[in-house]
Parts: C-alpha cells; structure tokens; sequence
C-alpha cells in the first residue's frame, strides 16, 4: 500500500448542498426525485405531483406556495449507479433541508445578511428575484457569483401556503 508523502495546504469548501453543522436542531425528510432530468445537490424544491409518491414527490425548484425546502448533498452517490454524482436521478431517495444551514452555489454575488430566494426552474439559490424572499431565511456568509456560501433556512412553518 503506497504511503502518501504529498498534502495540499487548503481543504476545498464543501460542495453545494453540504449541510453546515447541527446549528438550529436541522430538520430534513426524505422525498422522491420526480423530474426525469434529476435534481442536483443544493437546490431549490417543491412538492411534485406523481401520485404514487404521495406527498413525497419532489421536484426542482417551483414556487413559492409548494416550497419544500433544499436537497441535501449525498456523498454516497460517488459509489453508487448514479450516471452523475452530484445529483439524484429521477424516483431515487432525496434528502431535503428543511431548517438548518446549507453550502450553497449563489448564482449571483451574496452578502452575509442578504435574504434568500430560488429560481423556479433551476432552483438555484440567489438574493434577488425568482421567487422569495424565503420568510426567515438570510444568507449568513458571502460569496462571489458561482462561489460558496452558506444559507440559513428556519423551516417550512416560516413560509405562507406550507
């Protein structure tokens, strides 16, 4: 077995979705990826409407009334049949944020303090626009246009027609 005799001297932030500690007692259940294209880690979503699901579909991003809240990033989806690791494909188990801090990609530059809201067809997360502000939620760091930063979500009950 090779010894490993080189070290990087930054660890990389954590990837989009990477919930941030146990801050705020996290809240996350379980749905099922309802769109065929997949819902990538660290986006926005809604309830679905595949009736075999029940009340458990999901799908990327949506609007407001039917918000769920954002996926979480699966570090086993490396090792699993996923055509692509950073995402769940269409009926797999998705983990969902519901109250808690989560890494996310702003698809524009935040500021820590900012309010948060999604694109309803990407649900990529921003600070402006699309659909929101998400009642409660505040970007809690900041970040350049497609850089890291972490988003603090209260939970569903924050949020009208939930």
């Amino acid at each position: 077995m090779p010894i490993q005799t080189e070290y990087v001297e930054t660890i990389r932030p954590p990837g989009p979705g990477t919930v941030h500690g146990s801050y705020d007692v996290t809240d996350a259940f379980t749905g099922n990826c309802e769109p065929e294209t997949g819902i990538p880690f660290g986006r926005a979503v809604s309830r679905g409407t595949i009736a075999t699901f029940g009340d458990n579909a999901v799908i990327l991003g949506g609007d407001l009334a039917l918000y769920r809240g954002a996926s979480i990033r699966d570090i086993t989806m490396r090792n699993s049949y996923a055509t692509d690791p950073d995402k769940y494909e269409r009926y797999q188990n998705v983990g969902v944020l519901r109250r808690g801090m989560m890494w996310l990609e702003p698809a524009v530059a935040v500021n820590a303090g900012d309010p948060v809201h999604f694109d309803g067809t990407t649900g990529i997360f921003s600070n402006t626009g699309g659909v929101g502000p998400l009642k409660g939620a505040r970007w809690e760091t900041s970040a350049l246009v497609n850089g890291r930063a972490i988003a603090y979500f209260p939970g569903l009950e924050k949020n009208d027609g939930v």
